[in-house]
């Protein structure tokens, strides 16, 4: 069981970079028992050798008492980028409606190996453990544990978003055998169903990069073989793969230069992608025209 926690006047995220001596400070009040995790959406977090790694120190305790609950170190190579980072202890088992404070301080960051803080909604999550035997005890504790996940999921943007994306290739699958698209969509043979398929996986191509911050590796590589399917049933030139990459390259840089809220590692990823596939097609077409030529000589 997981909750969101947005930026409020109770943290203390006043730095965009966690240079050494600074910290920054979160407080929130449990919303269950079994508190274990707190897990923090991190910004840029530089690769650099294993010795020059930032020591990052983390610790929790009650609010208004001195005393520490837990105390951990993290190296800042262990961070991904854009990622939610989990900072774990051991559990704390009557936690519910108990306020607590958490710290998170940097040893030794400098310009090289500084992680740089997420400002983006929500900051962290708190993070809760239930037993099997907890939850099976009987059914008013299972219904109860049903509800409250159905709720935090659906309550859940990032959760859900990332979840439901996963059925778009089955969903397109599903349109394309079910429905006559080429025989609903086409006007002198202009437009066809199967075009009206590339420009959906475009689409989804862009609305990853521009409303998920997070990359999935599997999820990328759906959407590049739709993406390599659908140029093979349009039979399309390589240019519409090079405009595509243009245009996510220069939201790359734009997102760089203008702290736009997308992901330049996504795009970039995207882009680099879509230029090797591009690349291959313009060797394909070269072959093939050279074929050709070759046979028209011949003739």
């Amino acid at each position: 069981m997981q909750y969101a926690h947005y930026l409020n006047k109770s943290d203390n995220f006043n730095t965009t970079k966690l240079l050494k001596g600074h910290k920054i400070t979160g407080m929130f009040t449990a919303l269950e028992n079994h508190l274990g995790i707190i897990a923090v959406r991190f910004g840029d977090a530089p690769r650099t050798d294993y010795d020059k790694e930032d020591i990052l120190d983390f610790k929790l305790k009650e609010y208004g008492s001195n005393n520490w609950l837990a105390f951990n170190k993290y190296r800042s190579g262990a961070i991904i980028s854009g990622q939610y980072y989990p900072l774990g202890f051991n559990e704390i088992d009557k936690s519910r409606g108990e306020k607590y404070v958490f710290e998170i301080s940097s040893e030794r960051g400098n310009s090289e190996n500084a992680i740089t803080i997420s400002l983006e909604n929500p900051v962290y999550l708190t993070k809760y453990k239930f037993s099997k035997n907890e939850i099976l005890s009987n059914v008013n504790s299972f219904t109860t544990f049903l509800f409250k996940k159905l709720i935090t999921f659906f309550t859940n943007y990032e959760a859900l978003f990332s979840s439901t994306v996963f059925l778009l290739p089955f969903i397109f699958y599903v349109l394309w055998v079910v429905f006559p698209v080429d025989s609903l969509i086409k006007s002198d043979g202009k437009i066809t169903g199967r075009k009206l398929f590339q420009a959906f996986v475009g689409i989804l191509i862009f609305s990853d990069c521009l409303f998920y911050e997070f990359i999935n590796s599997g999820f990328m590589l759906a959407i590049i073989g739709l993406w390599i399917f659908s140029l093979y049933i349009n039979k399309s030139k390589s240019k519409i793969t090079y405009v595509i990459s243009f245009f996510l390259v220069v939201i790359s840089v734009l997102s760089v230069y203008l702290n736009l809220n997308v992901s330049y590692d996504k795009t970039s990823a995207f882009a680099y992608l879509l230029l090797l596939i591009a690349f291959s097609q313009t060797v394909y077409e070269h072959r093939l025209n050279t074929k050709r030529s070759s046979r028209r000589h011949f003739k």
